[in-house]
């Protein structure tokens, strides 16, 4: 269990830019700027590993679920705050065949810690007060829907092990 938590958090922690071209949604911040509920948290990811030649695969799954969870984007100075829990359900298999399912309580995103924020680029721009700086794509934008993309394409060197890290993560938030 403790395993695959790391690896989940490794997960959000791993957080690039696509190489892929894409379409740049046009925002400013003072039409984010505001309250938003998250309605749609989407996980899906696959993890590599190689130790000393031999090579794990898994592959995982997250959506969630009982949401009472809010974001608050303040303007002057931007600030993020996000407050309450939701529960994220995670399937991870591996190519060993084995899977696993986990509910677990979240109340926090990593890239949405509270911090700063800012647009530019189509891209929502998070630090948090520990200095980690997030790019988190804005797939499309209404006055009262906001759908976010934080793909994941990382490679590490962690103990040895070699993990390669590749996915995306999605949330809904809606006003």
């Amino acid at each position: 269990m403790k395993k695959l938590f790391y690896i989940f958090a490794l997960t959000f922690l791993f957080i690039s830019c696509s190489d892929e071209s894409e379409n740049i949604v046009d925002v400013s911040e003072s039409e984010i700027a505001g309250v938003w509920d998250l309605t749609d948290f989407d996980l899906d990811v696959k993890t590599t590993y190689v130790f000393q030649g031999q090579s794990i695969v898994s592959e995982t799954t997250a959506y969630g679920k009982d949401y009472d969870f809010s974001f608050t984007f303040n303007q002057n100075p931007n600030e993020i705050f996000n407050e309450g829990t939701f529960t994220i359900v995670t399937t991870t298999t591996t190519t060993a065949g084995e899977t696993q399912t986990i509910e677990s309580p979240a109340t926090v995103i990593d890239g949405f810690n509270s911090g700063s924020w800012r647009i530019e680029n189509g891209k929502l721009i998070t630090e948090s007060t520990e200095n980690m700086t997030s790019e988190i794509i804005i797939e499309s934008y209404s006055e009262n829907k906001l759908v976010l993309k934080s793909p994941t394409n990382e490679e590490l060197t962690e103990q040895g092990v070699s993990v390669k890290i590749k996915g995306n993560v999605f949330l809904t938030l809606e006003r």
